[in-house]
């Protein structure tokens, strides 16, 4: 992921933001800047694009396969 190959600056602003986090967007649909809302719904457990990704992912990183927590 991002956090991997030092990209940080994908998804945060360091300097400011008005988004939490210094996210550089609206969390509710922050993760569909980079991936396909509809190719990521046809997954399985994936029908509610608006539950918030974080719930079952860390973006930051993880040991497991699709960095699920």
């Amino acid at each position: 992921g991002p956090l991997a190959s030092g990209g940080c600056l994908v998804c945060h602003n360091p300097h400011s933001s008005p988004y939490g986090s210094l996210l550089v967007s609206a969390s509710d649909s922050f993760c569909f800047r980079c991936h396909d809302r509809a190719v990521i719904e046809r997954i399985e457990g994936h029908g509610d694009s608006e539950a918030n990704c974080t719930n079952c992912h860390d973006a930051h990183g993880s040991d497991k396969k699709y960095l699920l927590k």
